[in-house]
């Protein structure tokens, strides 16, 4: 589990999508391993990956996210 967590604090608001080296380095975590589990996060929906091959977070992290209650009411707003 700390890993994954790892993988998911990897991205910020400056890094919306990274490669899987960015990934893994970002991380701390090998290369291998960031495969592993970023394959696992992407089958479960917590991570895409795009035609590119960058990863980014999923939808299904942030349905799961919405369902917080300090969450509640509150509005995401994006600017692209």
């Amino acid at each position: 589990m700390d890993r994954a967590f790892a993988l998911l604090a990897a991205f910020d608001a400056g890094h919306r999508s990274l490669t899987l080296g960015e990934l893994s380095r970002r991380s701390g975590i090998p290369t291998s391993s960031t495969l592993r589990l970023a394959t696992r996060l992407q089958a479960w929906g917590a991570l895409e990956r795009g035609p590119d091959g960058r990863f980014a977070i999923g939808l299904r992290l942030w349905e799961v996210a919405s369902l917080a209650p300090r969450g509640q009411g509150l509005s995401l707003s994006f600017n692209p």
